[in-house]
């Protein structure tokens, strides 16, 4: 197999020929090293001088030079078991190249620590962070230069050599970062982190902030605003086809009975993982929603369908 780099995995293909005059059956082929792995493993019958090829996969998880033994089950009455010896070696990755940045220590300014569509702060009464949403850290040397943005599944917990955890006694887990810079960090609060009084730290480039206070609850809405910064008008969309979903304002507004979706993050945890599309469907949370003082009729409350925190709000406008 050559140099493999761990973590990563090569294919090649192994040749099973039958020169006999009656069909060959190969009952089983298995590896004495779980680094080499038979991807189309099972019974096969091979016909009087036919070949059946079989892929072999080398995934290293560790450098070094690896080798095993592929045996071979068949009915063959000379020779029932064949021996294939594979070899392999595996190559540490390379090390992480961090983006420039500040060559400060990460610090989070007090009472920084937001919801990213509110920018209600975490420790004003219903600022809590939900379990699940999407969250704002304001400070400083907290990322590099130039923005980094996650942009493909699955997430991961590092973005541009930056990584935010959660901690609560001797429970903690790692945030998922979204976007970062130097002075703010965007990231998804897990659906299973601690509730309560939890401390944050921000680390980059293997440098870590001190602890900050913030409070994790399981729901905790917070609208996104036309002006990203937390105030004036949410931004809703009025519906008018699939194709058509204009900007809700003065000059578009609703009419009677027209739903409209209100995009936001904080409405709860999922029951699956938070770095993975979403999955359809309401949330267990109670949501009401008024209109002018009318109750509106809610169609839908949940996730999104494009990306993991974001959540949105379809309700229909009161008839009156």
């Amino acid at each position: 197999f050559g140099t493999v780099q761990v973590g990563q995995s090569r294919d090649l293909a192994l040749s099973v020929r039958n020169g006999g005059s009656s069909t060959l059956t190969v009952n089983s082929i298995t590896s004495s090293n779980t680094q080499f792995n038979l991807v189309s493993a099972g019974s096969f019958s091979i016909t009087a001088n036919g070949q059946q090829d079989v892929t072999v996969r080398f995934q290293p998880t560790a450098s070094g030079g690896q080798s095993g033994t592929l045996t071979i089950s068949s009915n063959d009455p000379g020779n029932s078991t064949a021996l294939v010896r594979v070899t392999g070696t595996g190559q540490a990755a390379p090390p992480t190249q961090c983006p420039p940045g500040p060559s400060g220590t990460p610090s989070i300014t007090r009472g920084a620590v937001v919801n990213a569509a509110s920018y209600t702060s975490s420790a004003l009464p219903g600022g809590a962070i939900a379990k699940g949403g999407i969250f704002t850290v304001f400070g400083s040397n907290l990322g590099p230069t130039q923005i980094q943005t996650a942009s493909r599944f699955p997430l991961e917990t590092t973005l541009g050599c930056v990584s935010v955890k959660v901690s609560k006694g001797g429970v903690s887990v790692d945030a998922i970062p979204l976007a970062v810079i130097g002075t703010q960090v965007n990231a998804i609060m897990p659906s299973n982190a601690p509730e309560g009084d939890v401390q944050i730290t921000v680390s980059f480039s293997n440098r870590t902030s001190t602890a900050a206070a913030m409070k994790v609850v399981p729901s905790s809405f917070g609208a996104f605003t036309v002006n990203q910064n937390g105030m004036g008008p949410a931004v809703l969309q009025n519906f008018v086809s699939q194709t058509e979903q204009p900007l809700n304002s003065p000059q578009r507004p609703a009419r009677p009975r027209q739903v409209v979706t209100l995009w936001g993050t904080g409405l709860g945890p999922t029951s699956g993982a938070d770095n993975v599309p979403p999955p359809a469907g309401d949330l267990p949370v109670p949501v009401e929603i008024t209109v002018g003082g009318k109750t509106a009729n809610k169609l839908y409350s949940g996730r999104g369908p494009c990306c993991a925190g974001l959540d949105q709000i379809v309700f229909e406008i009161p008839a009156d």
